[in-house]
C-alpha cells in the first residue's frame, strides 16, 4: 500500500513547495519560522481533517526538518558566501544603509579584515535608545553592561548597554563583535544629548560590569573617566564555579555555608560589618581549606 505516512514521507519535495520555502527565507524567515507559516497555510487550505493529515504525512507537500535546514544553508550560502566572506558584509551594509533611511535609529559597521587586524564590531542604537539617553535622568548615572556569546557558529558576542529605571531595564545600545575590547565605534553614533546630555565623548557616571578584563579595559579607554564597579551577581557566580569545581577540593557539606557567608560579605551594608562578616569567614574555614583563604585574599584585595 503506498498511500501511508511511512510511504507518503520518502516522496520527492515538489518544486512549488520549494520556491514557497524560498520565498520565505528571503522574507527573513529561519527555518524553524518557514515550517510554521507554512504549516499555518496548509491547515487553512485544507478541506478536512483528513485531508489535513494527509498533506501533513506527504513530503512531497510537506517537507521533513532536515530537508528545510539544507535548503536554508545552501540559500545563505548563495545569498551571504561563506561565513565573513566579502557577501556578507556586502548584505549586512545594505541591510544597515536601510535601517538608517527609514529614520528610525542609528548603526554603523566595521567589517571584520584578518590582515588588517580589525575586528568585526556591528553597533546599533534604535530610536527608542535615543529617547532614554534624552530623557531619562539615570542614562547619565549607571550603566549596567553584559557581553553573551555562544549564540552562533562565529562566537560573535553581543554586548547590551543598558540602564535601570522606576520601569526596570532600559537599553542604551547595543554592540555586536568578535573583540568585546572594541567600544569607540559605538561613540560615533552617539547624539549630542547622549548620557542624559553628558555628551558622547564624557559617558556616563558608573559603569557595573562583570570580570572580564577585556571589557573594563575597554571601558577605561574609552571612557576614562567613569567609574568602574563589579557586579555582585557575577562576584559570587565566579566564586560559586570555584567551589564546585572538584580541583579545588570543598566538602560537599561545605559548600552551602561557605557561600551564605560570602553573600554576607558581598551584600554588607557598611564596610564595618563586611570586615566582621570577613574576620568570622577566616576563622571557620580557613584553617580546613587554605586554597580558599588564597583565593578569597585575592578576590578581598
Amino acid at each position: 500500500m503506498i498511500n501511508l505516512a511511512e510511504s507518503l514521507s520518502f516522496r520527492h519535495v515538489k518544486g512549488e513547495v520549494k520556491e514557497q520555502f524560498l520565498e520565505l527565507f528571503r522574507n527573513e524567515h529561519s527555518p524553524v519560522s518557514a515550517i510554521y507559516s507554512y504549516e499555518d497555510k496548509l491547515h487553512i487550505s485544507a478541506e478536512n481533517g483528513q485531508k489535513l493529515l494527509e498533506m501533513l504525512a506527504d513530503r512531497a507537500i510537506n517537507p521533513d526538518y532536515g530537508y528545510i535546514v539544507k535548503l536554508f544553508q545552501e540559500y545563505r550560502d548563495n545569498m551571504l558566501g561563506s561565513r565573513n566572506g566579502s557577501k556578507m558584509f556586502e548584505r549586512l551594509a545594505e541591510v544597515i544603509g536601510k535601517y538608517k533611511n527609514l529614520g528610525n535609529g542609528r548603526a554603523i559597521m566595521q567589517e571584520y579584515d584578518k590582515q588588517a587586524g580589525k575586528a568585526f564590531i556591528h553597533c546599533v542604537v534604535t530610536g527608542l535608545m535615543c529617547c532614554v539617553h534624552e530623557r531619562i535622568p539615570q542614562a547619565g548615572e549607571l550603566c549596567y553592561i553584559d557581553a553573551s556569546a555562544s549564540f552562533e557558529p562565529l562566537n560573535t558576542s553581543i554586548t547590551l548597554l543598558y540602564t535601570s529605571c522606576a520601569a526596570g531595564a532600559l537599553l542604551l545600545g547595543v554592540l555586536i563583535t568578535s573583540d568585546e575590547s572594541e567600544l569607540n565605534l559605538l561613540k560615533t553614533i552617539l547624539l549630542s544629548y547622549s548620557f542624559y546630555e553628558r555628551e558622547p565623548e564624557v559617558g556616563l557616571t558608573v559603569f557595573l560590569t562583570d570580570d572580564s578584563n577585556a571589557e573594563r579595559n575597554a571601558l577605561n579607554l574609552c571612557w576614562p573617566q567613569a567609574i568602574r564597579l563589579l557586579c555582585t551577581f557575577h562576584i559570587l557566580q565566579a566564586f560559586w564555579r570555584w567551589l564546585y569545581d572538584l580541583k579545588h577540593h570543598i566538602n560537599k557539606e561545605d559548600r552551602t555555608p561557605i557561600i551564605k557567608i560570602m553573600k554576607k560579605i558581598v551584600y554588607a551594608s557598611t564596610e564595618l560589618d563586611m570586615n566582621k562578616y570577613y574576620q568570622e569567614f577566616k576563622q571557620e574555614f580557613y584553617h580546613s581549606y587554605p586554597q580558599l583563604q588564597n583565593h578569597l585574599d585575592l578576590l578581598w584585595k
